[in-house]
């Protein structure tokens, strides 16, 4: 995972698309004091890396830590969602793990499903764009 960090070179500056807030040019944001939440930034490719580093789980290059960081460690909300290491398992059909990413005009959606070993990233530099309700509707159970 080269692309995944807080402080970007020029080159990936260069590369990361510029942000909206609808048809508004917004700021990427810069955190400092909680960079764990908002402040790392990665690409689609380093997410997908991630999520086969930890569908390996113990036996991958994360090890023990792959199984812990899915591991369920309280409840979350109200819709039977379970919280792990700010990895998110929701109540559905089929076991899944999500997070989410939101800061000024960015906004990521990442979707793991274990049984199947298939992922998801979502990556939007406009805000107004429906990234949420397109995850939800791919992890909420059928009707």
């Amino acid at each position: 995972m080269r692309d995944t960090l807080k402080t970007l070179s020029k080159e990936q500056a260069q590369r990361l698309p510029a942000a909206f807030r609808r048809d508004v040019p917004s700021e990427r944001w810069e955190t400092d004091a909680f960079a764990g939440a908002g402040g790392l930034v990665s690409t689609v490719s380093d997410l997908l890396v991630f999520s086969k580093a930890l569908l390996a789980g113990r036996h991958g290059p994360l090890g023990r830590a792959a199984e812990r960081l899915v591991t369920a460690l309280a409840p979350y909300g109200t819709k039977s969602t379970k919280i792990g290491y700010a990895v998110f398992l929701p109540a559905a059909k089929f076991p899944v793990w999500i997070h989410a990413g939101l800061t000024g005009g960015y906004s990521a959606e990442w979707i793991v499903w274990p049984d199947t070993g298939e992922a998801v990233v979502l990556m939007v530099s406009n805000i107004a764009a429906p990234s949420r309700p397109i995850a939800d509707s791919m992890v909420r159970e059928p009707k």
